[in-house]
């Protein structure tokens, strides 16, 4: 089962306005969840409206008759002038999918919609058993039988040994499998220019397959920024850290989730969350 919600500002009228990005749900475990809000207007009337999905059917979200009603007074501090704000656009918190609660997944940072054109740093727990035993249960059910056995991505050599963390590279196959040994070009050194030339279109957007579980960050455009490592000392905690510069400022960044083992016959990376590349502006305390 999951659970989303929307914020609603109540105009006069009973006239209803919803606050993009002004709520954020995640689940901590079956039946606890954490509800984050940020009400960007002192003086109004606030709704929460929530979704909810039941077990037999995760995925089709309806509307829950429950609402939670806030009133914010004058001592509330304005973070918007109005809905009209310019700031709008990088107001709020990020939008995480309900297949986060599913996957057992919980973005821990950044938990704000923008994220400034500097260094971040993200990081992410994932319970490894429930994201599996879930990506497992839908390839079954879609496949109509149970699932073959994960093919080997990587030999034993590859998938045995830690991840280079120090590396901007996602893959080992232009720097070790593919690399030519000393002397390998002879007396025909257009080899390893044409070696050079692929290394330099192809490696920026491959990645190893080894692991059953990836966390990619995305551009809008499909291209692979980075890939979250699991930290060495906490069993579930994936993280990266990211420079962006101001040519990549209002462009978005998604973070996306698949099973290179479990999905061999059909490639479907499902989108957790997504955020918004904008440079530093006087933003308002709390903003």
């Amino acid at each position: 089962a999951a659970l989303q919600a929307d914020l609603a500002i109540i105009r006069f009228g009973e006239g209803e306005e919803i606050v993009p990005h002004g709520i954020q749900v995640q689940k901590l475990r079956d039946d606890v969840y954490f509800i984050k809000v940020k009400l960007p207007i002192a003086r109004c009337r606030y709704e929460i409206h929530f979704w909810a999905s039941r077990v037999e059917a995760p995925l089709e979200m309806q509307k829950h008759p429950f609402k939670y009603m806030i009133t914010t007074g004058e001592q509330c501090q304005t973070l918007l002038s109005s809905m009209e704000d310019p700031l709008l656009k990088v107001f709020g918190l990020a939008r995480i999918s309900h297949e986060a609660q599913h996957h057992g997944i919980y973005i821990l940072a950044p938990t704000t919609q923008r994220i400034l054109v500097a260094s971040c740093y993200f990081l992410v727990y994932v319970d490894e058993a429930r994201a599996l035993a879930h990506a497992k249960s839908q390839v079954e059910t879609r496949a109509g039988f149970h699932a073959p056995p994960p093919r080997r991505q990587e030999s034993n050599r590859l998938r045995t040994a830690p991840p280079a963390e120090t590396s901007e590279s996602e893959t080992t196959l232009f720097s070790k499998r593919l690399l030519l040994p000393d002397g390998a070009g002879g007396s025909h050194p257009e080899v390893l220019d044409m070696h050079e030339v692929v290394r330099s279109v192809f490696e920026p957007h491959t990645q190893d397959g080894n692991g059953d579980l990836h966390l990619d960050l995305t551009t809008s455009r499909g291209e692979c920024r980075k890939q979250l490592r699991q930290r060495n000392d906490f069993r579930g905690f994936y993280e990266a850290f990211v420079t962006f510069t101001d040519a990549e400022a209002q462009q978005g960044i998604c973070l996306q989730l698949r099973f290179p083992k479990i999905q061999t016959a059909e490639f479907a990376p499902k989108t957790i969350c997504e955020w918004i590349v904008c440079r530093g502006e006087h933003f308002p305390i709390g903003f």
